[in-house]
């Protein structure tokens, strides 16, 4: 069920994101992400639960106050079990 709400949730946000001029494809429910300092304030206020608490305040930062997103693949060596 996770992945399927990832995925839409990707999908959907992709299309809008791409119409205003943001790099796509983004994963946009994953967890760690960096900003500058002087952008927290976006996220301080905003007064989300569940995934809107991280993607919310992105959106309004980027299209209103200047913040860029980006992504960065990197490997990933999975321990063995």
């Amino acid at each position: 069920e996770q992945y399927l709400q990832e995925s839409f949730t990707n999908v959907y946000l992709d299309s809008i994101a791409a119409q205003a001029g943001f790099p796509v494809p983004l994963d946009w429910t994953f967890g760690p992400m960096v900003f500058d300092a002087r952008l927290a304030q976006h996220w301080l206020r905003f007064r989300g639960d569940l995934w809107d608490a991280q993607v919310v305040p992105v959106i309004r930062a980027v299209r209103w106050h200047g913040a860029r997103v980006g992504g960065l693949d990197g490997a990933y060596p999975h321990p063995g079990a």
